[in-house]
């Protein structure tokens, strides 16, 4: 019934796959990072074949492996990864039976992190100060102590103070080698909110590092009424469906001077095991709700939360 695809490292689609089968799913694991295993495609037939057996599925979960261990990666293994992702891909897209968070809606976009910003204050959600450049003028009143952070415009790094990344680039007559996203430091609480087909999850992290997931001293809640200001879930519902998302995780902090809670960032492939182990299972089971493999689908997160 529903084939959930990724590599073997992947704690959030490990968990995944264990809740699906004690809710008593139909379930396949394709590990397609394994050493030796064969997987043919035929764009004719819309047929997919893993080592010699045609795969059957009416739901399919998938995700894309970025790291072989731990947070190690290299060229090869990401193309690798990246090539057994598309053929996955592919062959849900050619299938309309087959229930997927991916139909080929997705925009090219959806990972664009300047975009997102721009959408989300299009569409009625508060952005804190941003400049995104690579040069020291612009971003001079951002980089000092303690009043902005700095990141990478294509994600995968580790938030930084603004003064320590200042002091981490090399600067030539005035300009960084390529342009970052700083913006106004915002505190915790910080939230994310996954927003899945028509439900969402809503978490509460807090921490004492600028960075939660740099170290393992945070506390993650699951926060089953959603976000104080209520407005924000449908604000980020047309986010994503401007994107093409019918599954992502928001991330939003907190204004310190305000107490707003303001956007940072839309995630169109998100981690979630540990979301959904503060959950209790209820990110997952609204996964597995939408998809539609589950005899009784979800109702909302609250119904969610008390199963």
């Amino acid at each position: 019934m529903l084939l959930i695809a990724g590599g073997r490292n992947d704690v959030s689609l490990i968990r995944l796959y264990e809740e699906a089968r004690s809710a008593g799913v139909d379930v396949a694991y394709l590990d397609y990072t394994q050493p030796g295993i064969g997987v043919t495609y035929d764009p004719s037939t819309a047929r997919l074949v893993v080592d010699g057996r045609t795969v059957n599925a009416s739901a399919v979960f998938f995700r894309m492996e970025y790291f072989q261990h731990g947070r190690s990666r290299s060229r090869e293994f990401l193309e690798m990864s990246h090539a057994f992702y598309s053929v996955v891909e592919g062959w849900t897209i050619a299938n309309p039976h087959i229930r997927s968070f991916a139909k080929g809606q997705t925009r090219l976009c959806a990972l664009n992190k300047p975009l997102g910003l721009t959408l989300a204050k299009k569409h009625g959600l508060t952005i804190p100060r941003t400049v995104i450049s690579n040069e020291a003028e612009a971003l001079s009143s951002l980089l000092q102590p303690d009043a902005g952070i700095a990141k990478p415009v294509n994600g995968g790094d580790y938030v930084l103070k603004g003064e320590k990344a200042a002091s981490a680039t090399s600067w030539r007559k005035g300009k960084a080698p390529q342009p970052a996203i700083v913006q106004q430091r915002l505190v915790y609480p910080e939230y994310r909110i996954y927003v899945i087909g028509e439900q969402s999850c809503t978490f509460e992290v807090r921490s004492t590092d600028l960075d939660y997931r740099q170290r393992p001293n945070y506390t993650l809640r699951h926060v089953p009424d959603g976000p104080p200001d209520p407005t924000i879930i449908p604000k980020l519902r047309r986010v994503a469906d401007e994107f093409g998302l019918a599954f992502s995780a928001s991330d939003l902090k907190t204004n310190p001077q305000t107490g707003q809670i303001e956007f940072l960032e839309i995630n169109s492939m998100p981690m979630f095991a540990a979301y959904d182990k503060a959950s209790g299972g209820a990110l997952n089971r609204a996964i597995l709700s939408e998809l539609k493999v589950l005899r009784k689908a979800a109702v909302d997160e609250t119904d969610l939360a008390n199963r």
